[in-house]
């Protein structure tokens, strides 16, 4: 049996920022580092997703202790302390990009490397998307090899059954980024006196999911005017504030047809190739390189979508939804020869108190970190031994 190859899953690397809704995307950039001290101490050596392809398709060897980071969405957090930790290692990555969010300013801003105390560390610009300099620049040293991620890396509405209103503190930021595409770089945080509260949120699904429909935006106009002629914000402070703008909108529902159009399959197809497509190329062009893999936003693969994909030139990707039943048979090994990438989450809890560490996950520390690695490989010990110790944390945290 072949030894399969961990392919842990990052997103945001930093310092957590208890006002961002997500949060807890974030590994902190200490946990990060005792996370990379432990794969040197423990021997592990790290690969980029071109070796884990030769090494799955190809059969071509590499170090038995081998793993795969990857890091999704490109924050400007990865280049700012996951790039200068990695260096500081001699080890590398892959990141997956989405060009709708790369930022559009110029020159390289500061990294950790830069701060020498911890003042200049918690002054770092950490909000916001890598630009194409920053992404240009780890690519070529070879740290962070850049490829798609989807251009728009969003949500649209399915159905047009209402779930909710727009409403402050909600998580619907892709509503503002699809109104402003344009800013989207600029859209990590949703800045509520702009946001147009009110408006219906429909049924809805990742971009690349399913088919789109398309809502009239008066009606949603409407909904957005109703709730600034009543207070706008104060206008939450109500109780019942979700059940009278349902009856404002089955009010509505009279004067205007909600659903203006729904995608034919065909459009559906083309819309997921043009996002493929485009993101492939304008990678390409941007940091002159070929793309080759890509990574499912929110597992967003359908039957449809990684036909399309494998047409266009994308050699492997990411698990999704498609193979959902498949998934836990992805070792990352020529055992199982697929071009689908498996991947772990470097998470010892999830769901904790957020009191705790503003965050509802807790990050793996080293120690149990590696030991997932041995647990993607099918080592029950690892197994046996991850149980009890978490078991042991928990615990002393519940009585203390």
């Amino acid at each position: 049996m072949s030894n399969g190859i961990p392919a842990v899953m990052y997103h945001s690397v930093g310092i957590v920022d208890k006002t961002w809704h997500w949060n807890y995307l974030t590994c902190p950039y200490e946990v990060f580092e005792n996370q990379l001290k432990w794969i040197e101490r423990c021997g592990y050596k790290t690969l980029t997703f071109q070796d884990v392809y030769d090494y799955v398709i190809n059969e071509i060897t590499v170090p038995k202790k081998s793993v795969l980071l990857t890091f999704d969405d490109g924050y400007l957090d990865n280049y700012v302390f996951a790039y200068p930790l990695l260096k500081k290692y001699g080890m590398k990555g892959t990141i997956f990009v989405n060009p709708d969010f790369v930022d559009t300013s110029k020159g390289l801003r500061k990294t950790l490397d830069d701060a020498a105390t911890i003042n200049d560390i918690q002054n770092l610009k950490k909000i916001g998307f890598c630009n194409w300099e920053e992404l240009r620049k780890m690519d070529q040293e070879s740290v962070l090899d850049v490829q798609s991620h989807a251009k728009t890396h969003t949500w649209y509405p399915k159905s047009d059954k209402i779930i909710d209103f727009r409403h402050p503190g909600d998580e619907y930021i892709w509503m503002d980024w699809n109104e402003n595409p344009e800013n989207k770089p600029k859209l990590q945080y949703i800045d509520w006196s702009k946001a147009q509260l009110g408006k219906a949120i429909f049924e809805h699904e990742k971009a690349l999911s399913s088919k789109r429909v398309f809502i009239n935006e008066e009606f949603q106009l409407k909904l957005a005017e109703y709730v600034r002629r009543n207070g706008g914000v104060d206008f939450y402070k109500n109780p019942n504030w979700k059940a009278i703008l349902f009856n404002v909108a089955d009010k509505l529902k009279k004067e205007y047809v909600v659903l203006e159009k729904t995608e034919t399959e065909r459009d559906y197809l083309e819309r997921i190739t043009y996002e493929l497509d485009f993101s492939k190329r304008e990678i390409e062009k941007r940091l002159n390189k070929k793309v080759s893999f890509f990574c499912w936003p929110g597992g967003s693969g359908t039957k449809e979508g990684v036909k399309i994909a494998n047409e266009l030139g994308y050699v492997m990707s990411t698990a999704a939804a498609d193979i959902s039943k498949l998934r836990k048979k992805i070792k990352n090994s020529p055992d199982f020869k697929i071009n689908r990438l498996a991947r772990i989450t470097p998470i010892m809890f999830n769901n904790w108190s957020k009191e705790d560490n503003n965050s509802k996950i807790v990050y793996s520390p080293g120690w149990y970190f590696v030991l997932q690695f041995l647990q993607f490989n099918n080592k029950y010990y690892a197994t046996i031994w991850m149980r009890y110790l978490k078991y042991l944390i928990y615990k002393v945290k519940t009585y203390v």
